[in-house]
């Protein structure tokens, strides 16, 4: 009797000794230090107490078999283990479901030695291990590894208030681990957004910059023609408000290209096309800036690569345009450029092109490249004040390179020029005969167009004033509108009388979209069905489908596109 009370004595000294410990713990993981020193302060509270050699945490990679030492403590005379090992997350998937069983505790296990383990548990004795304890660790229901308690060299036996002390604390690490990984999820949230918030600030500053300087450049030039006498000074100024009016266009059309993105409504259409051709019409747009710098600019095109293509011409331009502007603005004066394309592989009507963009220029650092290609960020924050860019010519360049099932790189050094490639897959095309004949016509602005009338629906005065002065050399007889209603009104009085309308969209009154379903709707009209584009600033491709279905028969968006305009006119008139 008087034995079996000494044993419960001593039985409660040691629980209340392990709850003291575990309070002591659980108290010590809620301190104001680092988590993760906290945690291993914990370790080394369980090891000294335990008089273990070893105490550490084993997390287990989800898509890999490796497992990982993400917490540890160590006596002096045990041996470290590798951080990452190989062969242990079988043994604790094994041993272990992946998922915590309802109402119950973490299981655990325990070992004497692992030796005697069989061949299973080999490793685990080849680093020095002998008696060992498993338990495991659940975070948010899942199986997310083990806190292993270790005696080095020898053998141990572990008893019923040992295994039941590291089960318990188990659940308190599982707590600390959890709140680590919040805090690191937490602290990478808020350097994302950080940078995030940095790398837009500085977009914002270089896109004020951006758009203020041509726009100072406008403003300028048109107070200077405006007072100049002799008509070469006005030429002067105009051919100035030109530029500057043609770079504004693009910074516009890379911010509503990169909003395309990021609202992923960027769409490719795909026409036939002659290859070599729209390289001409690029070296056309990019060569006075070649000539302004003295640059030498050399062009390959391998002989295999097809003469018709079907793909997004216009795009693709985009691409080699951005990327030759680069080469043109980070070379200096007389630096050599090289354009060559080249193909890389063709599966039946499939072909790979490779396109290579190369310079003599500064060159870029291997961390410059890693910012490259990413929204709102250049190589760095210099670069926009030293030779100007809004940051966005790349990343637009890489989805318009993953649209078209091909890939974009950069090869370069500091100071050693650069090497920007990329591929796209095209399909051949035969040579249609308007592609052949050079698109006959397409740049004769000179048609005649006496005797036709024209319906011009738009709100804005100067919109009005410059497609008429536009077209007062072809003959055609212009009408306006001030809105829609206004258009649909004179189209209802007189419905033979005009041979096309454009119509503006946003209008008072009555917009375009309205007025051209009213116009649809008159019988008059559809006898002799009245062609009607549209002639609007709204020019995503929602906008272009939305004038489609209210009736419209095209589109032409707004700053004018003379050449545009005229193949309307060719189309519906000639």
């Amino acid at each position: 009797m008087t034995e079996n009370i000494r044993e419960q004595s001593e039985l409660l000294e040691i629980r209340l000794e392990q709850q003291e410990k575990m309070s002591e713990i659980a108290k010590g993981l809620i301190g104001r230090d680092d988590i993760k020193k906290l945690i291993r302060t914990a370790l080394a509270k369980i090891g000294y107490f335990m008089g273990a050699s070893r105490v550490i945490v084993i997390s287990i990679d989800e898509e890999s078999d490796v497992s990982r030492i993400e917490y540890s403590w160590y006596a002096q005379y045990a041996p470290k283990l590798p951080d990452k090992m190989t062969n242990l997350k079988r043994l604790i998937v094994e041993q272990f479901p992946g998922e915590l069983p309802d109402g119950n505790a973490a299981p655990m296990m325990s070992c004497k030695n692992a030796a005697e383990q069989g061949e299973d548990y080999k490793s685990i004795a080849e680093r020095d291990t002998g008696g060992f304890i498993w338990a495991s660790l659940y975070l948010e229901g899942q199986l997310w590894g083990i806190l292993s308690v270790e005696q080095c060299f020898m053998p141990r036996i572990w008893d019923e208030n040992e295994n039941r002390f590291v089960a318990m604390t188990a659940s308190t690490i599982a707590g600390a681990i959890m709140r680590d990984i919040y805090d690191e999820k937490l602290k990478e949230a808020m350097e994302s957004a950080s940078a995030a918030s940095k790398a837009k600030g500085e977009f914002l500053s270089n896109m004020s910059h951006e758009m203020r300087t041509p726009l100072n450049a406008i403003i300028g030039m048109t107070a200077i023609g405006k007072s100049a006498r002799d008509i070469e000074r006005k030429d002067y100024a105009l051919n100035k408000v030109e530029d500057a009016s043609t770079h504004l266009l693009g910074v516009i059309n890379d911010v509503l290209d990169m909003s395309k993105i990021e609202a992923n409504k960027l769409e490719l259409s795909f026409v036939p096309f002659n290859f070599e051709k729209m390289v001409q019409k690029i070296l056309t747009v990019i060569n006075f800036r070649v000539n302004e710098k003295a640059q030498h600019l050399t062009v390959h095109i391998d002989n295999n690569v097809p003469h018709f293509v079907v793909g997004d011409d216009q795009r693709l331009a985009q691409v080699i345009v951005n990327l030759l502007s680069n080469a043109v603005k980070f070379t200096p004066d007389g630096g050599e450029i090289q354009l060559n394309v080249i193909l890389t592989k063709q599966e039946r009507d499939v072909c790979e092109l490779q396109i290579e963009v190369a310079d003599s220029g500064i060159g870029l650092s291997a961390e410059q490249q890693s910012k490259l290609f990413q929204p709102f960020q250049q190589a760095e924050s210099s670069t926009s004040r030293q030779f100007g860019g809004t940051g966005l010519g790349l990343a637009i360049s890489r989805r318009i390179v993953d649209m078209m099932d091909g890939e974009i790189w950069v090869e370069s050094e500091l100071g050693q020029g650069a090497r920007f490639i990329f591929t796209i897959q095209v399909t051949l095309s035969k040579a249609p005969e308007e592609m052949s004949q050079d698109a006959a016509g397409a740049d004769d602005e000179d048609i005649d167009l006496t005797g036709r009338t024209i319906l011009l629906a738009e709100d804005v005065d100067v919109n009005r004033e410059i497609l008429i002065s536009l077209l007062e050399d072809t003959g055609v007889i212009i009408d306006v509108a001030e809105n829609g209603k206004e258009a649909f009104d004179m189209v209802r009085a007189t419905p033979d009388k005009y041979d096309l309308v454009f119509m503006d969209v946003r209008m008072p009154v009555m917009d375009g979209l309205d007025a051209t379903k009213h116009i649809r709707i008159l019988r008059g009209a559809e006898k002799k069905r009245l062609p009607i584009v549209a002639m609007t600033a709204n020019v995503f491709k929602d906008d272009i489908d939305e004038c489609l279905a209210a009736g419209m028969d095209g589109h032409v968006g707004k700053p004018i596109d003379l050449a545009e305009v005229f193949a309307v006119l060719r189309k519906y008139l000639k």
